[in-house]
């Protein structure tokens, strides 16, 4: 079982020169100063994955919460078509852990097996490491609605749970509500992490008008992009006003614990880190709610 917590800390930025210009707009002394800052303040959830930055990510994040022993961290497992079975699952495994200087892992989320690795594999590998020591929770990323209870009930004939699911969401994709994943992890109480909670910056209001100057970025950003964003990021701005000055980005990630689901968003420094952790001191209303979802695609 999870411990609870409002939001997590994405990290996909750290270490990722490519897609967010580490080393140029921010670099390690920046998320020190962030790991830092963050536990003291209570904020002790890190999210990142095997993929970042090629293991980078990882090796980062686990040298700058080694000196705090109550770090939670996670990380993903990412199916490759030459993982046929368990020997490379429990190498993967075995070198995200060397990779986070852990021992066990807080939580290991599962991306949708691809290739030769299908869902009943998968779970019993999972149910090896949680018996090997080598997992605390098990979790899953990105899995159709479809496969959460079959998958569930495979880890169920392991003694194992399913802890957590993970999937993009955030005001302009909705498809975790659409295809009916948030409302399982709702009946099942497992709690849903909302990735990409505010649409790869776009609801921060910085790209209104102006898309990311990174070009990966911003191709990356494109897909999110509709007609009435700025009307929506006005809409966000009035609301937030009304809670003592928060902004559009902080009612976004309100509108996300709202609904159920954790937000996992990114932060490159301390200042971000804080701006995001305040965005729950205040409830939307229910026409606040309604209001906004209909400005939203």
């Amino acid at each position: 079982m999870l411990p609870f917590f409002k939001i997590a800390i994405g990290t996909w930025a750290w270490g990722n020169r490519l897609i967010w210009d580490y080393g140029i707009d921010f670099e390690e002394k920046d998320l020190e100063s962030l790991v830092r800052t963050a536990i003291s303040d209570g904020s002790r959830y890190f999210f990142t994955s095997e993929s970042f930055s090629d293991g980078f990510g990882e090796a980062l994040l686990g040298r700058l919460t080694a000196p705090y022993g109550n770090a939670f961290l996670a990380t993903k497992y990412v199916p490759r078509v030459w993982r046929f079975g368990r020997k490379e699952f429990d190498a993967a495994l075995r070198r995200s852990l060397a990779r986070l200087g852990r021992d066990s892992i807080d939580l290991y989320l599962l991306e949708r097996p691809t290739g030769w690795m299908g869902l009943d594999l998968m779970a019993e590998c999972a149910a090896e490491g949680v018996e090997a020591g080598r997992i605390r929770n098990v979790g899953v990323a990105n899995f159709r609605a479809e496969e959460l209870e079959p998958f569930r009930e495979r880890l169920a004939q392991y003694g194992v749970a399913l802890t957590a699911v993970a999937g993009e969401y955030n005001l302009l994709n909705r498809e975790a509500e659409r295809s009916g994943a948030l409302a399982y992890c709702r009946e099942q109480n497992i709690p849903f992490l909302a990735e990409s909670p505010l649409a790869m910056g776009l609801l921060t209001g910085k790209y209104i008008y102006d898309a990311p100057a990174n070009g990966v970025r911003r191709s990356l950003a494109e897909r999110f992009r509709f007609e009435r964003l700025d009307l929506l990021i006005h809409l966000l701005n009035a609301i937030g006003s009304e809670y003592q000055g928060m902004d559009c980005g902080q009612v976004a990630l309100n509108w996300i614990s709202a609904k159920g689901a954790i937000p996992v968003a990114g932060a490159k420094t301390s200042a971000q880190e804080e701006h995001n952790r305040l965005s729950f001191g205040f409830t939307l209303t229910e026409d606040q709610i309604a209001h906004i979802q209909e400005f939203a695609p």
